[in-house]
C-alpha cells in the first residue's frame, strides 16, 4: 500500500495540474491552480477522515476480515471514534480552512496584499511553519497537564495499570486543529511552490520529495519516541516520554 500510495499521490497531482496550467502566469491561471491544489488536498483529507473513523471502528469492532470489505459498505448506528482517530480534527480544520480561504478570504486578501492569490506562497509556508511550532508547544503543555493529573490521581501506582486519567479527551483537540491549519497553509503552499518553480517535466519530483520528507519525519519521530520510552520507564515512576 505504501508503494502504491507513493506511485499515485505525486503523479496524479502533477497530472491534474498539467491539465489546468496554461503556463501564462496570468492571475486567472494562478487562482485556478490554487483552487485545484486546495480541493485536491481537501478530498485527500476527507478520505483520511473516513479511514480514521469508520474503517478504524469496524477494524476494532468486527475484525480485519470485515474491515477490508468496508469500502463498499457503510454501517449505521452508534459509533465510538477510536482514540487513534483524533487526527480527524486536523483534517476537518484543514477542510474548513481551505473552503473559507478559497471562497471567502482570497479576494479580500488580494486587495490588501496586492497578490493574486491573497497570501504569497512564501507567506503561507512561513505562517504554516510557525503554526506547526505552536501546535507542538500546545501538545507539550497538554501532555504536562495530563501527566500532572495522573500523578495527582496516583495512577503511577503499579496496582492501577488499567485506569485512565480523569481528563477530557477534548483537551487534545486544539493541538490537532493547529496542525490541520498549519498543513492547509504550509503543505498546500509547498505543493503550489514546487509546481510553479519546477520545469513542467519535473513537477512530480517536487511532490515526491515532499512525500518522502513527510515519511522520513514520521519514521524519525517514531524512532525518537521508541528510544526515549525505555529511558523514561527506567527512571523515576513520574518520568514521561
Amino acid at each position: 500500500m505504501s508503494l502504491g500510495s507513493g506511485g499515485i499521490w505525486p503523479y496524479t497531482l502533477a497530472f491534474g495540474a498539467d491539465q489546468l496550467d496554461k503556463r501564462d502566469n496570468s492571475a486567472k491561471n494562478m487562482r485556478t491552480l490554487q483552487t485545484f491544489f486546495n480541493w485536491y488536498y481537501t478530498v485527500l483529507g476527507l478520505s483520511i477522515v473516513f479511514t480514521a473513523t469508520v474503517i478504524m471502528y469496524i477494524q476494532q469492532a468486527r475484525g480485519w476480515v470485515v474491515d477490508f470489505a468496508v469500502p463498499v459498505v457503510l454501517m449505521v448506528g452508534k459509533m465510538e471514534i477510536p482514540a487513534t482517530s483524533f487526527n480527524v480534527f486536523a483534517i476537518l480544520t484543514l477542510t474548513v480552512w481551505v473552503a473559507v480561504y478559497d471562497r471567502v478570504l482570497m479576494r479580500p486578501l488580494s486587495w490588501l496584499t496586492g497578490h493574486t492569490c491573497g497570501l504569497s506562497l512564501r507567506q503561507r509556508m512561513g505562517v504554516g511553519l510557525a503554526l506547526f511550532a505552536v501546535g507542538m508547544a500546545v501538545a507539550a503543555h497538554t501532555e504536562s497537564v495530563r501527566r500532572a493529573a495522573a500523578i495527582a490521581q496516583e495512577l503511577r501506582d503499579p496496582g492501577h495499570p488499567d485506569e485512565s486519567v480523569h481528563m477530557s479527551a477534548m483537551k487534545l483537540v486544539p493541538q490537532h486543529c493547529l496542525t490541520g491549519l498549519a498543513e492547509g497553509l504550509n503543505l498546500i503552499g509547498q505543493i503550489e511552490f514546487y509546481n510553479s518553480e519546477f520545469p513542467n517535466t519535473m513537477s512530480s519530483i517536487g511532490v515526491s520529495l515532499l512525500a518522502l520528507s513527510l515519511g522520513f519525519g514520521a519514521v524519525l519521530g517514531s524512532a525518537i519516541v521508541g528510544a526515549a520510552a525505555p529511558q523514561a520507564r527506567g527512571r523515576a515512576a513520574t518520568a514521561g516520554v
